[in-house]
């Protein structure tokens, strides 16, 4: 017989608290608790808690006295090893504990309070909540103790209450007398006798239950504490507290709710779908031979499986050592449960509630059983039935029925101690509904329509009804719950006739919703509220028919209009037709005008079904523009998936009529365009896209500047069609390309590892040499790590484009570059622009929208690349420290250029390592090779390394290309002469380009000045005479910047001559004056560009 099971059984002999106490203290030096404190751990035995809860009942007799023997005391404490100091303390000293969630708000407290009649409380806080009972905080309880003797025999407490979860005035207390507490506790001996998964002599359990909670007391404060194991305490429950504490102290048990269970399994699921297809198909191999083996050798197969097969996972998790878990308190999803049963946890499953303490326990070690979600035998002190319910005969399907000695004795009620809830026969209706099969309790959810929150919590409607009876204006209403992922979302039905149209009516009933909702427990607080546009469904006596508006729901058949409960400011949903007509015909008027005003273009010009790119002429940052007007002026959201679903006046204003009749600013509905026939195109040549493509080629004539050879190495001039020119147009910053230290490394590289990577570094195309660059990368960054992948473009497009998932939001700035617009268009989550640095936009876009997100990105240039202006990254980093955002920084033209050694905008700005989440650059430009690379945490790093599709089904960048960018960058470690060049040339070319009065558009001291032509023929035009006298310089002209502001791009490096620069400023002039081409004046205020 297992030393546990025969405690329990001794336990039944005397069915009093004093008996459980002195079993418990029969375990004198093993150790009660373990915690944490000051980065040691620290250790309670059993004879400390012993003494001290002796201690503790001294203090508490002497500052209650008699008078107050067999009243309540409430227990409201976050989990720690006093807390069972207290709690026995309590019981010695006669007083009865009700313990409290520590949770709990001052309002609930107080009505439990006087519910249970209760004399005092020890509580964390300090602040006193009633001054009608005594208070003092664990520390008063806990200060002094060893100045307390031992008090004489005095009876024992001889009940204890537990609480319901409810509302203020709802919430209820079960009173459990020791007889009938005892009897739940030693009736647990059956489970340990027949598991091989729960307690052995050397357990450590996770203290991550509460205490105050009916399965947090038995599993954490009542059979450990019979068996002389060991609770560890967590600081907090945060994800990483709980791995880290698991690791740390070798935990060998969990019990937790099934939300911890569920979220565990995502987690781990949600990692493996970032692997490789070859590693999701291995995995899922080994997880279906795991279960092949639990099926024949249910015990050792599933410890092979943890131990064995996947040791890895387990290791870097809850850690190798684990033995046992318990679920209880809810549903614990079957896909989550075979998951995690596949991957050998040793989950069991129990099944028990307030009102009846725990009922069963499946620990079996059956698979069949386990994956079925089986609850197990019911504990021998508690009988059980089933009694079927109208339509569930033949599936053996009924409502679960219980009594025996171990259910509740009381319900305090007023202060007063009323009798159980039972029926004449005794038996308590538990409002599950389940099936009993073969000794075996299954559950199949909560019996009609208890609502299952995600916390475990059952919610019942009935309750929570009794707080809207008084609404305003409402003729009907139900309480209901729809599903939601893992659990229900609590949905609050609504007729209120025509009501609904009135904007005031709207605000007043919102703001009553509100109220009412911030008084109730958050797991209680309604998540939607629905007007209904027909009268609700109802039985003979008139009670809205729940299940079938449910049901009406579900399929989308009762009409609605949503009530937002986050603003009071609601628009009408549907007006009288007349002001309907009115209301939809200014939104459409104002719309027109700003496309007139955007596009400058006549308000009657501006066409219903005119298209705003194709047919009116607009351009992207135009797009943008006129997105931000409408969003400000309606307090919408419109991302970039609605803008190329709306594109006209027409579809617009209907969108922002549909946003303010949903009174949702997140997500707007799809446009559904009608299906017209469409004339097949068989040749490219017929396609709309190649006819525009060649009547602008056509147009670009002799003057096309794109695709110019250069036939040697690039710096300060390159070779032309055999004759040499100043080379103005190069991303060369600090002259790398060209350097001989750099020439020679490719050179060595090439010797040593020939032309090719010869595949994807994942497989077979790894190199020392690869790992050796992205350190230096990651050591110049100042960051943890860095990865490299093989081209600048790639690596913007398939980082933005994975990132993020359809639960995120991606946030970029207008100006960005267009492999970050197509990762956005990649992504499967919300994307949107802001306007060019504008900070005070994006913050508006993030007060109104992040609640609405999982992760957000936003994503800004160091310099961007047709301006020359630098962003202002501070302003990001505060706000996306802020709004818990994740921070990209696009470094491809400021990298090697800002800041005094070159390292870009964090040695600029001065920034923090971690102000910045992910810096991406490219070695294409400053470094003088080719590739691009992101540099991040350690974890972010490897997370990339087997999710990012660009690197993981890509050939690495050839060795030589690593070789001369491991150069470049130890170069610029090393060498800072370099940048200084570039700074002392940057600052020349502005001085005499303003000298001349030439409009260099935003430039900030960047590479990158851009010098303002205006119309696009004039910049080809200059382009190409610059070229005949000897300056190469490209035009940028739309779509890369706005129409009627192309420029000429100049790229200053630290190779350029004074005199290099002054001739080529010298001669545009020139060129300008005689083709007389008015170019706009520099001013002291920068332009927009």
């Amino acid at each position: 017989m297992k030393r546990s099971t025969e405690k329990f059984l001794r336990l039944q002999e005397n069915c009093t608290f004093k008996h459980l106490f002195q079993i418990i203290s029969e375990n004198q030096d093993r150790v009660f608790a373990e915690y944490e404190e000051n980065n040691q751990i620290k250790k309670i035995t059993y004879s400390e808690l012993t003494r001290l809860s002796k201690k503790v009942a001294s203090k508490l007799y002497s500052l209650l006295g008699e008078k107050y023997r067999n009243q309540f005391v409430g227990i409201q404490m976050d989990n720690c090893p006093e807390w069972m100091m207290i709690f026995w303390g309590v019981i010695q000293s006669g007083y009865n504990p009700i313990l409290l969630d520590f949770r709990s708000t001052e309002e609930n407290l107080l009505h439990l309070l006087k519910t249970s009649n209760a004399v005092a409380l020890v509580t964390n806080q300090k602040e006193r909540v009633s001054e009608s009972i005594f208070q003092w905080s664990k520390a008063e309880i806990m200060e002094g103790l060893e100045s307390f003797a031992e008090i004489a025999e005095i009876p024992w407490a001889k009940c204890i209450a537990f609480c319901t979860s409810g509302t203020t005035a709802t919430s209820k207390v079960f009173v459990y007398e020791e007889q009938a507490l005892i009897a739940n506790t030693s009736s647990a001996w059956d489970a340990y006798e027949r598991s091989r998964f729960m307690l052995a002599d050397d357990s450590k359990i996770l203290g991550f239950l509460p205490m105050y909670h009916i399965f947090g007391m038995f599993g954490l404060g009542l059979w450990p504490c019979i068996c002389g194991d060991t609770v560890v305490y967590l600081k907090d429950r945060s994800p990483a507290t709980l791995l880290e504490t698991c690791s740390k102290h070798e935990i060998t048990d969990i019990y937790a709710v099934p939300m911890l269970w569920n979220n565990l399994a995502t987690k781990i699921q949600a990692k493996i779908k970032q692997e490789s297809w070859w590693k999701r198909m291995i995995f899922q191999s080994i997880s279906q031979f795991s279960l092949l083996l639990q099926r024949f050798f249910p015990y050792y197969g599933s410890k092979f499986a943890y131990q064995v097969l996947f040791h890895s996972i387990h290791k870097n998790l809850l850690g190798k050592q684990l033995r046992g878990t318990l679920s209880g308190g809810a549903h614990l999803s079957p896909d989550s449960l075979k998951f995690l049963v596949s991957l050998g946890f040793p989950i069991a499953c129990g099944y028990g509630m307030t009102e009846a303490g725990i009922v069963s326990v499946e620990v079996g070690v059956s698979l069949k059983r386990r994956l079925a979600n089986s609850l197990g035998k019911v504990f021998p002190s508690v009988e059980m039935k089933i009694l079927p319910l109208p339509g569930m005969e033949k599936q053996g399907l009924g409502q679960v029925y219980l009594k025996g000695k171990s259910l509740h004795t009381g319900r305090m009620v007023q202060g007063k101690l009323l009798p159980p809830e039972r029926d004449e026969e005794g038996w308590f209706a538990t409002g599950d509904l389940g099936k009993y099969e073969k000794g075996i309790l299954y559950l199949q959810g909560r019996c009609k329509d208890t609502i299952i929150k995600e916390s475990g919590e059952n919610v019942y409607p009935d309750e929570l009804e009794d707080y809207f009876r008084h609404l305003p204006g409402v003729e009907e209403f139900c309480v209901l719950g729809l599903k939601k992922l893992q659990s229900e979302e609590i949905i609050l039905v609504l007729n209120a006739a025509q009501r609904y149209q009135s904007g005031e009516y709207c605000k007043e009933l919102a703001q009553k919703i509100h109220s009412i909702n911030k008084t109730l427990p958050l797991a209680k607080r309604m998540d939607r509220v629905l007007f209904s546009l027909s009268p609700l469904p109802t039985t003979t006596n008139m009670k809205p028919q729940r299940q079938r508006l449910k049901n009406l729901l579900e399929e989308n058949k009762l009409p609605y209009i949503a009530l937002p409960l986050q603003s009071y400011n609601l628009e009408e949903k549907k007006p009288s037709q007349k002001e309907e007509k009115a209301s939809q015909q200014e939104i459409k008027e104002y719309v027109r005008a700003t496309f007139a005003q955007i596009l400058g273009k006549p308000r009657e010009n501006i066409d219903d079904n005119a298209h705003f790119t194709e047919e009116l002429g607009g351009d992207s940052l135009q797009a943008i523009e006129l997105a931000s007007t409408l969003e400000k002026k309606y307090k919408i959201f419109l991302s970039d998936a609605t803008l190329l679903e709306c594109c006209n006046v027409e579809e617009i204003s209907g969108f922002i009529i549909r946003q303010l009749q949903e009174g949702t600013s997140s997500q707007g509905p799809k446009i559904v365009k009608s299906k017209t026939p469409k004339v097949p195109v068989t040749k490219f040549e017929d396609s709309r896209e190649c006819k525009a493509f060649m009547r602008k080629m056509q147009d670009t004539g002799s003057m096309n500047p794109y695709f110019v050879k250069h036939d040697s190495i690039v710096r300060d001039t390159s070779i032309v069609g055999q004759r040499q020119v100043i080379n103005l147009a190069s991303y060369n910053y600090v002259g790398m390309s060209g350097h001989p230290e750099v020439i020679q490394a490719a050179q060595d590289a090439v010797a040593k590892y020939g032309t090719s990577a010869s595949g994807s570094r994942l497989l077979t195309g790894e190199k020392s040499l690869y790992r050796e660059l992205e350190q230096e990368i990651a050591s110049w960054k100042g960051t943890e790590d860095a990865i490299v992948l093989v081209s600048g473009h790639a690596t913007n497009v398939t980082f933005v484009g994975n990132f993020c998932s359809e639960n995120d939001l991606i946030l970029y700035d207008a100006l960005s570059h267009n492999s970050i617009d197509q990762g956005c268009r990649l992504s499967k989550a919300e994307s949107k622009a802001f306007p060019h640095n504008d900070v005070k936009t994006l913050q508006e876009i993030l007060e109104q929208n992040r609640q609405y997100y999982e992760k957000v990105l936003i994503v800004v240039e160091g310099v961007y690349s047709m301006d020359g202006d630098i962003a202002p990254v501070p302003e990001f980093v505060e706000l996306k420290k802020r709004f818990g955002a994740f921070l990209m920084v696009d470094e491809a033209h400021s990298a090697c250029v800002l800041g005094k050694t070159g390292k870009g905008v964090d040695e600029y700005y001065g920034l923090s390592t971690d102000d910045i989440d992910i810096r991406m650059g490219t070695l294409s430009k400053g470094l003088g090779s080719c590739g691009g690379y992101l540099a991040a945490s350690k974890n972010l790093v490897e997370y990339f390394r087997y999710s990012l599709p660009g690197f993981v089904f890509s050939v690495a960048i050839p060795p030589a290309t690593a070789a001369a960018a491991l150069a470049a960058v130890k170069l610029m470690k090393r060498d800072h002469s370099m940048v200084a060049r570039l700074h002392e040339n940057i600052d020349f070319f502005l001085s005499q380009a303003h000298e001349r009065n030439f409009h260099t558009c935003l430039a900030q001291r960047t590479a990158i000045i851009p010098i303002m032509i205006g119309p696009e023929d004039a910049a080809f035009l200059l382009s190409k005479k610059l070229q005949e006298y000897g300056v190469f310089v490209p035009p940028a002209v739309y779509p890369a910047v706005s129409k009627g502001k192309a420029r000429l791009r100049f790229c200053v490096t630290s190779e350029h001559k004074k005199e290099q620069i002054t001739y080529a400023l010298d001669t545009l002039k020139s060129l300008a004056e005689k083709e007389k081409i008015n170019m706009p004046l520099h001013s002291s205020q920068s332009v927009s560009a």
